[in-house]
C-alpha cells in the first residue's frame, strides 16, 4: 500500500465536507492527502503530484464549487493522465461543467444528495477497502504499456481542440459542426472502458471491458464455507470481452421479447427474473438477429474473472472478516422491516457495488446463468476454458437475495436444469465486440 492511499481533491468552499469523509476513510485506517493549503492558480506543486502519484484513489468531491475550481481541474487531469482509479462523490445536485464532464463522466459515481449521510460514507469506505486491499487497476480497453500515454495524448487532444475553437471561431464553421462532434467521440471512446448500446427499442444497455488476463480460478482449500467443486487452478483468457455492467432488467427483456416473465413486476430497473437458460438463449438469438450482434452469456470463467476484477480473496474487497463487517453496517442496523425485505426481495440494479473494475450486483440480487455446462474444472492451468461438453445442469454464479450475503463469494458455483426457472435467478449478457447502435 502507498504511504498515502486516498487523495481527496475539493474546491475551498467544499473543505468541510472533504474533511467528513477524510475522517470517515481514516476511521478504517486509511491514509489520505487532500487539497488542505494548494495554491489556486498556475501550475501543481511538487506536493501535490507526489501526493496524488503515490495515491491508489483519487475522490473528486463534487459540487458547483468543483465546476468554477481550475486548481480542482488540474488535479483531476493529472490523476487521469497517471492512470488513477478517479471516484467522484456528489455533494451537490449541479450540471457538470463541460471540462469535468469530460473527465468524469465514465466513472461510478457515489451521490450523497438527498441520501443518509452515514449510509453513503459506510458504502465510500467499503468501496475505497476494496479499491486499495487489492491494489487493483481499471480494466483498460488496450493492454499495452503505453495506455497511460494514449490517456494522456486523448486528454491533450481535445484540450487543443478547444483551445483552437476559441482563438478561430471560424474554424469551427469551417470544419463543421458534425467533424468536431465525431472527433470528441473518438477521443471519449478511445480513453474510456464503458459503452452502452441502445436496444432497437429504447432502452440502453452498459458494458465494461474486461481485457485478456490470467487469474487463479476457484477457492483456496482452507476457505470458508468453500465446496469440493471449487478446485483452486489457474486461468488464461486470451481475448478480452465486454460484459454487461448490471443484470438484465425488467425493461430490456420487455423490449426485446414484448413480454415480461417476471411474476414479481417490482419496476422496469429491476432485474428480469423467472427466465431460464433456455429463455435466455431465446432472448440472445432474438437481439442477435435485429441487430446483427453476437451477444451471448458469460462463461463460468469470464464470469468470476470480472467479478473478482484483480483480487485474490473471497470477495472482490477482502475475505469473510471484511464481508461481515461489511454485512453488519448494510445490515444490522437496519428495522426488522428492512432485513426481512433485504433477504426476500430483488432490488433494482446498480445498488451493490460497483467492484473495482465497475461491475454491480456481482453478489447476490439474482443468481445469473453462464454459458457452461456444469462439471469439474480442468485439472491443472486452462486456457479460454468452455466447461463440459454435455451436462444435466448449466452453471449459476453470483447468489441471490434469498441467501446469506457473506456466502455468495466470487468462487461459489451454483447449477440447475437449463429449462428451470426461478424467482432468484436472471442473467447478464457478454460480447467480443459490441455492433454500433
Amino acid at each position: 500500500m502507498s504511504e498515502h492511499s486516498v487523495y481527496i481533491s475539493c474546491a475551498g468552499e467544499d473543505q468541510r465536507s472533504a474533511d467528513i469523509i477524510q475522517s470517515a476513510i481514516e476511521k478504517c485506517g486509511i491514509r489520505c492527502e487532500s487539497t488542505t493549503g494548494i495554491s489556486s492558480g498556475g501550475d501543481l506543486s511538487m506536493y501535490t503530484e507526489t501526493a496524488i502519484e503515490r495515491s491508489s484513489v483519487f475522490i473528486v468531491v463534487y459540487s458547483r464549487h468543483a465546476n468554477a475550481s481550475s486548481a480542482l481541474t488540474r488535479e483531476i487531469e493529472y490523476a487521469a493522465s497517471r492512470d488513477i482509479f478517479l471516484l467522484p462523490f456528489r455533494i451537490e445536485d449541479t450540471p457538470m461543467s463541460q471540462e469535468l464532464e469530460f473527465y468524469l463522466s465514465t466513472y461510478h459515481w457515489l451521490n450523497a444528495v438527498g441520501v443518509s449521510p452515514d449510509n453513503v460514507l459506510n458504502e465510500l469506505v467499503v468501496r475505497v477497502e476494496a479499491l486499495i486491499a487489492q491494489t487493483p487497476q481499471k480494466p483498460n480497453l488496450s493492454i499495452t504499456p503505453d495506455r497511460p500515454s494514449l490517456l494522456a495524448n486523448g486528454i491533450q487532444f481535445a484540450k487543443t481542440f478547444q483551445t483552437a475553437f476559441k482563438s478561430n471561431p471560424q474554424l469551427l464553421k469551417l470544419i463543421g459542426c458534425a467533424s468536431a462532434v465525431i472527433a470528441i467521440l473518438i477521443v471519449l471512446r478511445i480513453t474510456s472502458n464503458e459503452r452502452s448500446y441502445r436496444l432497437p427499442n429504447g432502452p440502453r444497455m452498459e458494458f465494461v471491458w474486461c481485457p485478456p488476463g490470467t487469474f487463479m480460478m476457484g477457492s483456496l482449500e482452507d476457505e470458508r464455507n468453500r465446496d469440493d467443486n471449487e478446485t483452486q487452478h489457474e486461468v488464461t483468457l486470451t481475448k478480452g470481452f465486454w460484459l454487461g455492467k448490471y443484470e438484465v432488467t425488467q425493461e430490456q427483456w420487455q423490449a426485446v421479447m414484448g413480454t415480461n416473465p417476471s411474476k414479481t413486476k417490482s419496476g422496469p430497473k429491476y432485474p428480469v427474473k423467472n427466465v431460464s437458460w433456455d429463455d435466455c438463449q431465446e432472448f440472445i438469438a432474438k437481439l442477435n438477429d435485429s441487430v446483427a450482434g453476437s451477444f451471448r452469456l458469460p462463461s463460468e470463467a469470464e464470469w468470476e474473472y470480472a467479478c473478482r476484477a484483480g483480487s485474490t480473496t473471497m470477495f472482490y474487497f477482502g475475505d469473510m472478516d471484511v464481508a461481515e463487517r461489511k454485512w453488519d453496517r448494510d445490515f444490522f442496523n437496519k428495522s426488522e422491516a428492512e432485513k426481512r425485505s433485504l433477504i426476500s426481495s430483488t432490488f433494482p440494479v446498480g445498488q451493490d457495488g460497483p467492484n473495482p473494475w465497475g461491475f454491480y450486483d456481482m453478489y447476490g440480487n439474482v443468481s445469473e446463468w453462464c454459458e457452461d455446462w456444469f462439471g469439474d474444472y480442468t485439472s491443472g492451468q486452462a486456457t479460454d476454458p468452455p466447461g463440459p461438453n454435455i451436462g444435466q445442469f448449466r452453471v449459476t454464479r453470483g447468489g441471490d437475495s434469498v441467501f446469506f450475503p457473506p456466502n455468495d463469494f466470487s468462487a461459489k458455483r451454483g447449477r440447475a436444469d437449463p429449462d428451470a426457472k426461478f424467482q432468484t435467478t436472471g442473467f447478464r449478457l457478454c460480447v467480443s465486440e459490441l455492433p454500433d447502435s
